[in-house]
């Protein structure tokens, strides 16, 4: 078997990230886990999240990299991003090759409204959402607005959360390539 080079997963990821437009946030699984303390492991094999809730477009999609072991930041862009207690750096597209930026960083604000008010467990990230006409233009859907999920790139399984109209959600996700 061919072994894939690092400029063709630093390629892959500059392409999703670029395709931010078709990048959905989905907010799903309404019923409790069998132990709520211990959200069950994701899994490789699932296409999609059962009882989703709704979708909104990602407000911002950007290739990042782990932060040195030293912890420090290069002094060239100062940007930084912290995703489940793993500092990131953001990286421009003229340095991904030479920093073999192959992960992508997601980022949405789901604010009192956007979608349903309701408990969710899992996060996922959906790609080419085919949407009904009348909600074409709309940054934030709910499932009967949607025709076909598209393509569930990546997911996370959380501890119940709770969305309702005195709470905004800032959600972050970074997927490596």
């Amino acid at each position: 078997m061919a072994i894939e080079t690092l400029q063709s997963h630093v390629l892959m990821a500059m392409q999703f990230k670029d395709d931010l437009p078709n990048l959905w946030y989905g907010m799903a699984h309404t019923t409790p886990w069998s132990d709520e303390e211990i959200p069950p492991a994701e899994d490789i094999l699932t296409s999609n999240l059962g009882g989703v809730i709704g979708f909104k477009k990602f407000d911002k999609a950007q290739l990042v990299v782990p932060l040195t072991a030293s912890g420090e930041t290069d002094p060239t862009t100062g940007n930084e991003v912290v995703y489940k207690s793993q500092s990131w750096e953001i990286v421009s597209d003229d340095q991904a090759v030479e920093k073999g930026a192959r992960w992508v960083y997601l980022e949405v604000t789901i604010n009192p409204g956007d979608l349903p008010y309701s408990v969710y467990r899992q996060v996922g990230v959906y790609k080419n959402l085919k949407l009904q006409t009348a909600s074409m233009n709309k940054p934030a859907v709910r499932p009967t607005e949607v025709l076909d999920q598209g393509v569930l790139m990546a997911y996370d399984n959380r501890r119940f959360q709770r969305y309702d109209d005195n709470v905004t959600i800032k959600e972050q996700i970074v997927i490596k390539f």
